[in-house]
């Protein structure tokens, strides 16, 4: 099932989404937003990016938020909507400069980058994500099936099938069908026959009579039941929580982890900066997505993720005033 933005995910069901979104309509009527034109190619349409940075009384009214927020857009004709995204953790205002400095530049191009990718996903690029790397895929059936086997005890069989399971789940997240037709599930056992060095035959094994998996509940509940070892029966998504999210750190880096299992720009955001970033290297899950950069892979997904985004190109008014 895709799920349009963070909020939609589990790790943010608790979040009162339509308030953030009333606050920031409010910023933004009151001139609380900032707003850069983005273009990822110079044949893409352009559209904006709102910037929650503070500095006035309408923009610090407004409650921090985490994730990039979809606000309706007042002076549209054609229901297209505003994507705001809150950097105030990422530098301050000088009021006497009448201007925002980042500190934190490494995490606000990451959180830019990010908001964009979103756009992109929310926009319709979907198999442009999809298919932009193997590595994002095959480091989060390793991340999922090694945490769980290490903390359940599972045979290297049992992992696996965990691992095919979480690819299985991975690759539902692209769909918003309830099943994959005959061609689809082609393609997805066989793209995880690909990322977890799985037999095809064992992938069709496994995924028998498994329909699309729609959130990660019913992703837990299909590895109690296909796993069957009775150590499981303690899973649960708090748990799956525990275990997965102290993978990667950084500004807000478990939650960014857990909405990462059920939002895969991202997920792959996560991935591509662990691969790039010396600041992420550290991370549990850079070990593990750097052995899945083999050959050419890394730098083909860089290429893919630059060719996405734009580079600092993209933004051109954040050059140098932000040191973007």
């Amino acid at each position: 099932m895709i799920n349009t933005n963070a909020y939609d995910t589990t790790a943010c069901s608790g979040y009162r989404y339509g308030y953030i979104v009333e606050q920031l309509e409010k910023a933004s009527l009151m001139g609380g937003l900032v707003s850069y034109t983005v273009q990822t190619n110079p044949h893409a349409d352009p559209f904006s990016i709102y910037l929650l940075q503070g500095g006035n009384a309408a923009a610090d009214a407004v409650a921090f938020f985490n994730h990039p927020v979809f606000i309706e857009d007042s002076l549209s004709t054609d229901d297209a909507s505003k994507l705001c995204l809150d950097v105030r953790n990422f530098g301050s205002y000088n009021p006497h400069q009448n201007q925002f400095r980042v500190r934190n530049t490494v995490e606000f191009s990451w959180a830019i980058e990010r908001a964009i990718l979103n756009e992109l996903w929310r926009s319709g690029k979907v198999e442009a994500l999809r298919d932009i790397s193997t590595i994002p895929a095959a480091t989060y059936c390793a991340v999922l099936s090694e945490t769980i086997a290490r903390r359940y005890s599972l045979d290297p069989s049992e992992q696996m099938s965990v691992a095919i399971l979480a690819g299985y789940f991975y690759y539902s997240q692209f769909s918003d069908s309830g099943t994959f037709d005959e061609d689809s599930m082609h393609r997805t056992v066989a793209n995880i026959a690909r990322v977890t060095n799985a037999g095809a035959e064992l992938c069709y094994k496994i995924l028998k009579d498994i329909p699309i998996i729609n959130n990660l509940q019913f992703l837990i509940d299909c590895i109690k039941s296909k796993v069957g070892n009775v150590a499981l029966e303690n899973l649960d998504i708090r748990t799956l929580f525990g275990v997965v999210c102290g993978t990667w750190f950084g500004n807000n880096g478990r939650e960014n982890m857990a909405v990462a299992l059920e939002h895969p720009p991202t997920w792959i955001m996560i991935v591509a900066a662990s691969l790039e970033s010396a600041t992420f290297k550290r991370s549990t899950l850079a070990k593990i997505s750097s052995r899945f950069d083999k050959g050419n892979a890394g730098q083909n997904l860089k290429n893919g993720m630059r060719a996405l985004l734009g580079g600092s190109a993209a933004i051109p008014d954040l050059n140098g005033y932000m040191d973007f």
